[in-house]
Order: C-alpha cells, then sequence, then structure tokens
C-alpha cells in the first residue's frame, strides 16, 4: 500500500497516458473513497490533461466533490492546453468564481486559437491583470500581425518583464525591422540567451552579416541556438567556407547543427561533401534524409535516389515530392511518372504540377490538363505550370484564353510567361500591349520584349526600350547588340559592345557575328585573339567568315586547329563549300565527317543536297536522300525532295523527276511544278505536262506560260 505522500509522487511523475492509467489504478487500489482527497484528486486531473487525455481528466473532475478553484482552474487549463477552445469556454462559464489564474488560463486558450477578438474582449472584463495577462496579449497580437495595437498595449503596460521585452524585440526582428530591434535590445534593462540569439538572427537574416558577426564573437555566453544560426546565415549567403569553418569549430553539436551544414551543402550542390557530412553524422531524422535524397535528385543520379528512397524507414510528402519531381525534370518515362504519383499517401501543389509538367513535356497535353481539372484547389503555380505546358508545346490560342478568360489572379510568372508565347509566334502588339498592363517587370519581361523588336526589325522602338531600362544585363546588350546588327548598323553595335561593364562568351560571339556579317575580316580576326575564352561557336563564326569571303586555306587552318570539331562546325563547313560552288569538296568533307565519328543531321543534308545538284551528282543525291531514312531514321523534308528533284530534271532525268514529284510524301504544288517545267528545256511534251499541273494549281501565276511559250518558241 501506498502512503499520500508516494502517491502524489507517482502522480506528478507520470509523463505519458499509459503511466497516468497505471498511476491512477494505484490510487483507486491504495485509497478508499473517503480518503480520496480534493487535493489528491486534483493531481489527478492535472496529470490526465499534462497527457493529453481530457476524456479522463474530465471522468475524474466530475467525481470530485466538492469542488474546489483549483479543480476548476485544472480542467480548465487541460482543456485549453489540448485545444479544445469550446469546452473550455463552457468551463470558463460554469465556474462559480474567477481568479486571476483562470482569467489568465482562458485568455491563453483564446490566443492560443488565434481568437484576438475575443481575447481582447476577456481582456478588457478582467478587473485584475498581472504581467502574464499583459504578456498573453501581446502574444496574441503579434501572431496576428495586429503589430500597432502591439505597440500600444505595450506602452500602456505598468511594468515589463523580461519575457515582454523578448516579445517586443521578436515583433520587429521578424519583420525585418532590423534598425528598430537594434533599439529595443540595447533599451533592454537586461538581456537572456533569448534576447541575444534574437538580435543575433535578426542581423544575420537581413544582410548585416558583419555586425552579426561582431556580435558572435563578443557574445560572453554561446549556446547551440547562436552557433546554428550563425550557420544557417552564412549558408544562406553561399558562404559555405565560413559555415564549415565554424561547424568545426563548435564545442558541441546537435541535430540542427549537422541538418544546416548538410542542407547549406545541398542548396549549393556539393554531393560529394555532403555525403561525407551524412555518413558522419551520430544521428538522422527525416529532414537528414529528405536532404541527401535532394541532393542525389539535384545531382541527376536518378538511380541512386531511387535505391535511398527505397530504403527509407519513414517518408513523408517532402520525400515523395523530391523523388516526382526528379524523374519529371530528368526526363524519366511518364509512365514512371503517373507510377509514382499513383504509390503517393496524398499530395499537394508541388505532386500535381510535377505530374502535370511530366505529361506536358511528353507531348500528352490533354492529360495534364484532365490532371489541371482535377485539382482539389487551384492556385497559381498550377496555373503557371499549364500555362506553360501550353507554351511550350505551342499551343498559342488556349495558352491565349486560358490566360486572359481563365485565371483568376496572375503574378509575374505567369506574365512573362505568357509575354515570351507572344514573342515566340511573333505577336508584337499583344507582347506590347501585355508589357504595358504587367503592375511588375523584371529583367525577362524587358530582355523578351527587346528580343522581339529586334527580331522584328524594329529599331526605334528597341532604342527607346533598352535606352529605358533601368537595369541591364548582358542578354538585354546581346539583343540591342543584334537589332543593331540584323538592320546594318555595325557601328552601334559596337558601341552597345564596348559600352557594357563586363562581357560574357556569349556577348564576345554576339559581337563577333556583327563583325562577320559585315565582312571585316581583320576586326574579326583581332576580336576573336582577344576574347578570354572560346567555344565552338566563336571558330565557327570565324571560319566561316574566311570561307565566305574565299579565303578558303585560312578557313580550313581554323577548323583544323579547333580543340574538338563538332557536328555544327562540320556542318557549317560543309555549308559554306557548297554555298561558293564547290560541291564536289562539300561532299568530300561530308565523308571526312563521318570518319571522324559524326553523323549526320537534318541541316548536314540540307546542305548536300543543294551541292549534289549543283555538281550534278545523280547518284549521290538519290543516295543520300534514300539514306536518310534508311540509314539515319530522318524524315526528308519537302525542300530535300524539292533539291533531288531540282538535280534530276538539271540531268535530264524528267520523268524521274515527275515521279518523284508525284510520289514524295507531300502534296505538290504549284511551284514544285514550276521548278520542274524551268528544267523541261526542249521537251515539249514533258513540258506540256508540268505546265498543265502547275496551270491547275494556281491558275493566276504567269510563271508556268511563260515557261511553256520559252520551250515552244526554242522548237
Amino acid at each position: 500500500m501506498y502512503c499520500l505522500e508516494e502517491l502524489v509522487h507517482i502522480v506528478n511523475s507520470s509523463k505519458t497516458l499509459p503511466q497516468a492509467k497505471a498511476a491512477h489504478a494505484s490510487v483507486l487500489g491504495a485509497l478508499p473513497l473517503e480518503s480520496r482527497t480534493v487535493y489528491l484528486l486534483n493531481l489527478v486531473v492535472q496529470m490526465y490533461g499534462r497527457c493529453g487525455s481530457v476524456a479522463d481528466a474530465r471522468h475524474v473532475f466530475d467525481s470530485i466533490h466538492p469542488k474546489d478553484s483549483f479543480s476548476w482552474n485544472l480542467m480548465l487549463d487541460a482543456y485549453a492546453k489540448n485545444g479544445h477552445l469550446e469546452q473550455a469556454k463552457r468551463v470558463f462559464n460554469a465556474m462559480p468564481c474567477y481568479n486571476l489564474v483562470s482569467w489568465n488560463t482562458m485568455l491563453a486558450a483564446l490566443a492560443k486559437a488565434s481568437q484576438a477578438a475575443e481575447a481582447s474582449a476577456l481582456f478588457s472584463r478582467m478587473e485584475e491583470r498581472d504581467i502574464i495577462s499583459y504578456n498573453t496579449m501581446l502574444s496574441a497580437y503579434a501572431a496576428l500581425g495586429h503589430f500597432d495595437t502591439f505597440q500600444e498595449l505595450f506602452d500602456r503596460m505598468p511594468d515589463h518583464s523580461l519575457a515582454s521585452w523578448n516579445l517586443l524585440l521578436t515583433n520587429y526582428s521578424r519583420r525585418g525591422l532590423v534598425v528598430q530591434a537594434k533599439k529595443i535590445f540595447e533599451r533592454m534593462p537586461e538581456q537572456d540567451f533569448f534576447s541575444r540569439n534574437t538580435i543575433l538572427a535578426a542581423l544575420a537574416q537581413n544582410g548585416h552579416m558583419l555586425e552579426a558577426a561582431s556580435m558572435f564573437s563578443t557574445l560572453p555566453l554561446r549556446d547551440l541556438v547562436s552557433w546554428n544560426t550563425m550557420i544557417s546565415a552564412y549558408a544562406q549567403l553561399g558562404r559555405l567556407f565560413d559555415a564549415k569553418n565554424l561547424f568545426d569549430a563548435m564545442p558541441e553539436r546537435n541535430l540542427v547543427s549537422w541538418n544546416a551544414i548538410l542542407g547549406a551543402l545541398v542548396q549549393h550542390d556539393r554531393l560529394d561533401e555532403a555525403h561525407e557530412i551524412f555518413a558522419a553524422m551520430p544521428a538522422k531524422n527525416l529532414i537528414s534524409w529528405n536532404a541527401i535524397l535532394s541532393a542525389l535528385a539535384r545531382a541527376g543520379s536518378i538511380s541512386r535516389a531511387g535505391n535511398l528512397f527505397a530504403a527509407m524507414r519513414e517518408k513523408d510528402l517532402v520525400s515523395w515530392n523530391i523523388l516526382l519531381v526528379a524523374h519529371a525534370t530528368a526526363g524519366s518515362s511518364v509512365e514512371r511518372c503517373e507510377a509514382i504519383f499513383a504509390a503517393m499517401p496524398q499530395w499537394n501543389a508541388v505532386s500535381w504540377n510535377a505530374i502535370m509538367a511530366a505529361l506536358a513535356r511528353a507531348g500528352r497535353i490533354a492529360d495534364a490538363r484532365a490532371f489541371f481539372d482535377r485539382l482539389p484547389e487551384k492556385i497559381i503555380t498550377s496555373w503557371n505550370t499549364i500555362l506553360t505546358a501550353l507554351i511550350q508545346s505551342r499551343r498559342w490560342m488556349e495558352a491565349h484564353e486560358l490566360f486572359l478568360d481563365r485565371m483568376p489572379e496572375r503574378d509575374l510568372v505567369s506574365c512573362n510567361a505568357m509575354l515570351t508565347a507572344y514573342s515566340q509566334s511573333r505577336e508584337l502588339l499583344l507582347a506590347k500591349s501585355l508589357f504595358d498592363s504587367m503592375p511588375q517587370r523584371n529583367l525577362v519581361s524587358w530582355t523578351t520584349l527587346l528580343c522581339l523588336y529586334s527580331r522584328e526589325a524594329r529599331l526605334e522602338e528597341a532604342k527607346l526600350l533598352f535606352d529605358s531600362m533601368a537595369h541591364c544585363d548582358s542578354i538585354a546588350a546581346i539583343a540591342m547588340l543584334s537589332a543593331y546588327a540584323q538592320n546594318g548598323h555595325p557601328a552601334d553595335a559596337r558601341r552597345i559592345f564596348d559600352s557594357m561593364p563586363s562581357r560574357d562568351l556569349a556577348s564576345y560571339n554576339a559581337m563577333l557575328a556583327t563583325l562577320a556579317q559585315d565582312f571585316q575580316i581583320h576586326e574579326a580576326l583581332l576580336l576573336f585573339h582577344q576574347m578570354p575564352d572560346r567555344d565552338p561557336i566563336s571558330w565557327t563564326t570565324l571560319f566561316l567568315l574566311f570561307a565566305q569571303t574565299g579565303h578558303l586555306e585560312l578557313s580550313h587552318s581554323l577548323f583544323q586547329q579547333m580543340p574538338a570539331q563538332d557536328l555544327i562546325a562540320w556542318t557549317a563547313l560543309i555549308t559554306s563549300h557548297a554555298r561558293i560552288g564547290r560541291p564536289g569538296s562539300a561532299l568530300a568533307l561530308s565523308w571526312a565527317m563521318q570518319i571522324d565519328g559524326h553523323a549526320p543531321d537534318d541541316a548536314t543534308f540540307t546542305s548536300l543536297l543543294p551541292a549534289c545538284s549543283h555538281a550534278g551528282d545523280v547518284r549521290t543525291g538519290i543516295c543520300w536522300l534514300r539514306s536518310m531514312d534508311a540509314d539515319w531514321g530522318l524524315t526528308p523534308s519537302k525542300e530535300q525532295y524539292g533539291c533531288v528533284v531540282d538535280l534530276l530534271g538539271r540531268s535530264g532525268h524528267l520523268a524521274a523527276a515527275e515521279e518523284l514529284v508525284a510520289t514524295m510524301p507531300y502534296t505538290p504544288e504549284a511551284l514544285d511544278w514550276i521548278c520542274l517545267l524551268s528544267r523541261s528545256d526542249s521537251a515539249v511534251g514533258f513540258g506540256r505536262g508540268a505546265a498543265k499541273q502547275a496551270m491547275e494549281l494556281s491558275p493566276e501565276s504567269p510563271a508556268s506560260y511563260i515557261l511553256l511559250s520559252n520551250i515552244t518558241t526554242k522548237i
């Protein structure tokens, strides 16, 4: 049998519900009903409230006769702390009398439930208030963002505790008002760890790292929060060296410390170092596992990410989303993405957006829209995902209608996406109208419209737009430079280039292309040698310039000096020879290209087939056309068929040319027959057949009549 003192100890030391049940059973077994004092039963009510079982607490409360003020306050506290606001209100309203504890407990319940208006009304009814009452109301106002009311109440308080000052300091710090927060910190009559860590975080998280580092170095005492605050701040600024040094210097670390440095390494794609930290961690939680899973996904190690995901004992929505997004962005099969999505225990906006993007990327726009229509709640990122999907699939009209008629709201991402769509579809008026109506713009907005002006040869509008830009990046400068170059103003293009505060490789290549377009060989060669770095575009631009100006030996020499000749360079060289009337060289280069290990692509054949036509090499031309599909899996275009038709016509193989026009997988147009007619020369019978086809397709065109007349005249 337990004595009363032992029973009190058992009840007070119970922290879990099973322990509470056992303690209650001990009370029931040890004491007869008449010996169970109100004091002991009150402790049992408090114990059950502490362990989260308000039903058991209420059962014991109802058995207490008579109840004292502690009984009522403890039952009220059990409901309040476990989030049962309505039951707490009923107990409070039923109380025979109130004391300050009762008022403060009910006030805290309302504040916790974000019921600021009710809390304020209750606060005004209180005949007596203490520092706890005031601090509770301060917390309520701060949580709901009622900052003016917060400050007004703080100023009216008869006295302030350290907790009051910390609430005021936190209120300003979390809003990023660092100057005011510093003044409050200096006014505080005393400070504790919380105060110092709060101002330290305010400085570090709002770009005042020098002050934060200075304060950290002079702190009389540092706890784990101080160290972790600085590590996280350095990590967010990309100062991994400082973050790692601080981590290594820590006298002790907790899981937050390990996760902070792990997250920093993952965020900056330091996969190997992240793996080392992960392996060294003495303990890991779900945040740790998700961080390393994210690292593998960001690095494109989809297989390893999948293996790690399978090995995780615990997974949350973040884990599933990391895996789904990894597969969706890495180009995995859409079926794999659908399987992951179907297996997920729940979804959020990230999940839905990822599967819609995967479907859109696979060309399944209808399915993506079906998923979009199934969304339980459409937020702005969801609308932007389906809008981007329509734009990427070049479904301009659907995107236009969605943007204008269906989207309930639009943000900068939406507007820039639609601006890009208008630019790609060359809808200048729509693009300008949207740009003018945008409530905010960034460099993407300005540059997109500038590029459209440049492409449409609207030089004056482009210049006005460029001059009105508050900030100009290299992309905008290149767009303006290109606009000048394409419209015959190389001097203005050079002025833009020279005025750039810094130049990247794309800037140099744009200027090099401008000089090449104007055939300024000396200036182009000089700029080429001034370039701090070169890529295949730089080399190709220069050797094409030499080829186009007849300096074939210099062109070949530059081509041979390239660090690596890619397919684009080979195709450019072949094209240059074909265009300057050296079809034999172009064909020879095509064989050399294949020996070098490069398979011809569509652009290569577009250069080779005209070369065959100019050389009169019928056999090679026909072989190339057949080879496109048979050997390289390419579908010849109508233009490429036309080259072979021209080749056959030039060589006098008119019947074969006519058969190719009639059997090619494209509907012949009048122009095809007119071209064939132009090669008919003295073959009057054949010419009449070609002319008949052309006249039927385009009776208003005089070309076929004139050509047939010329053939007849020769006879």
